[in-house]
């Protein structure tokens, strides 16, 4: 079995940073054992730094405005034969075969004050979730040689949302893609990418908590909507990446696309269509093998 633990890069609640350290050391306990017993099996290796990053996305899914956040954050990346770790996920390899790998996937969300959105003003804010469930991974094709993979991953997440107070279930999402991914090669001038679409799933539950209007926040621009399960729209990602020494740079963009989600008719979705993009650049001041 495999294990992946994604998180945002964003400002993290404290409550769910002490459950992602848990969760991260859950998974690094092969390596601590292997210290402790003194097992002869090499140790990965460490590269630690820091660096900005740089985003502008929607609210929420579907919303007609946007933010731009400016983050300084903290790079790293560790990687072993049984542990991977980098900034945005978490790896433990306890069973993986030739074609196909088991993982745990976990995922935290920003919130949304309701009072800094036109389509949601009156209502309640969109408070932080945490999404944890299963994820299969199924190796379509590779080519060491030149660096290529295609893979299929399917997660399939419950979400919970959170005040840090009280936590709610929202229901069930799922995020199936394909990616293709290219390592950095001299025949591609050291940058590697990775390209991805998914077709999203949600639950009723799911997106009523998104795009569903109660009858006491109807008002004469925002109509009664009850939200339903089924198809959550698509999503194309292009991410890059290139080293120049001790310098990484990770450029990216997003096409969301809403045209068909069963939620496309909810009076909070005012852009069914849009780009989200950032840039981070990090500085790596160490390495140990």
């Amino acid at each position: 079995m495999n294990f992946c633990l994604h998180f945002s890069p964003f400002k993290v609640p404290r409550a769910l940073s002490v459950l992602i350290a848990i969760v991260l050391m859950a998974f690094l306990s092969k390596e601590i054992l292997a210290l402790v017993t003194q097992n002869p099996e090499p140790t990965g290796k460490f590269e630690w730094g820091a660096g900005l990053l740089s985003i502008k996305g929607a609210h929420y899914r579907g919303s007609d405005q946007s933010k731009d956040w400016f983050i300084p954050t903290p790079y790293f990346s560790y990687n072993s034969e049984n542990i991977e770790v980098e900034t945005s996920f978490a790896r433990g390899t306890l069973y993986k075969n030739s074609w196909m790998a088991f993982k745990l996937s976990v995922l935290v969300g920003l919130n949304v004050e309701s009072e800094d959105n036109r389509a949601r003003a009156g209502m309640e804010s969109l408070d932080y979730t945490f999404e944890l469930g299963p994820m299969v991974i199924f190796d379509l094709w590779e080519n060491p040689a030149k660096g290529y993979s295609l893979t299929f991953e399917a997660p399939f997440r419950m979400v919970n949302s959170t005040d840090l107070s009280n936590v709610h279930n929202r229901g069930f999402f799922s995020v199936p893609y394909l990616s293709w991914k290219a390592s950095p090669h001299p025949r591609r001038w050291g940058v590697g990418y990775e390209l991805s679409v998914a077709a999203m799933w949600g639950s009723r539950k799911y997106h009523e908590y998104f795009y569903g209007v109660a009858p006491w926040y109807v008002t004469a621009g925002r109509a009664y909507y009850q939200a339903k399960a089924g198809y959550s729209g698509t999503q194309f990602t292009i991410i890059l990446n290139k080293r120049w020494q001790d310098v990484v740079i990770l450029p990216f963009i997003r096409y969301d696309i809403l045209d068909g989600a069963v939620f496309e008719e909810s009076p909070l979705v005012k852009k069914k269509s849009y780009f989200v993009g950032g840039l981070g650049i990090f500085w790596l001041f160490g390495n140990k093998l």
